[in-house]
């Protein structure tokens, strides 16, 4: 494997570190290294030594974006809180209730009940076994879940996507991970 350290760019497949790492497709540069889409799926903070993937790594890729697609289909959300938020707000009031009229230990109990919900399955996957169909069940509760935190954030007037990144980003430091979140640059 050649050492790409030198000349990374936005959009490089790398594999990092040394031993069982994963591999990674550069996204943005961020202090000390870069932030990344693993190609397990989710974000990670790549630093260190990056190296270009050999052909059998290359392969693991192709392998885990093919299952991705086929569990996600090919377009991946790319949903920003702001568009969550806006939507979320204009359903809630013109199909259900005004956003206000509910406060906020209601909205609290809803995002709860939702979280039971997606524990339920989870307990399921772990006793009956994992399932494409139990996959996207958790998927539907969780995105439920997400769906309750975002109005209950609304009632209270919270930017929930700063306020993620502002918590990840304090966990991070707790935790002593260089792994930030970029705060300047949250799409509301």
């Amino acid at each position: 494997m050649r050492n790409v350290n030198n000349n990374p760019k936005i959009g490089d497949i790398v594999r990092y570190g040394s031993g069982s790492t994963a591999l990674a497709q550069l996204t943005s540069p961020h202090a000390g290294g870069w932030h990344g889409t693993q190609c397990m799926g989710g974000s990670t903070f790549v630093s260190g030594t990056l190296y270009e993937p050999d052909s059998e790594d290359m392969a693991t890729w192709l392998d885990q974006q093919r299952k991705q697609d086929l569990r996600y289909g090919e377009k991946r959300s790319q949903l920003s809180f702001k568009e969550l938020r806006a939507a979320n707000i204009e359903r809630c009031n013109n199909s259900f209730f005004a956003l206000d009229s509910k406060d906020g230990p209601w909205w609290g109990n809803a995002m709860a009940g939702e979280c039971g919900e997606a524990c339920n399955v989870v307990k399921k996957i772990d006793r009956d076994g994992l399932t494409a169909e139990r996959v996207i069940e958790l998927g539907k509760e969780l995105a439920d879940m997400v769906t309750y935190a975002d109005l209950l954030a609304a009632r209270y007037g919270i930017d929930l996507g700063q306020a993620v990144a502002l918590k990840f980003n304090e966990v991070s430091v707790r935790v002593n991970s260089e792994l930030r979140l970029p705060t300047d640059m949250v799409r509301k």
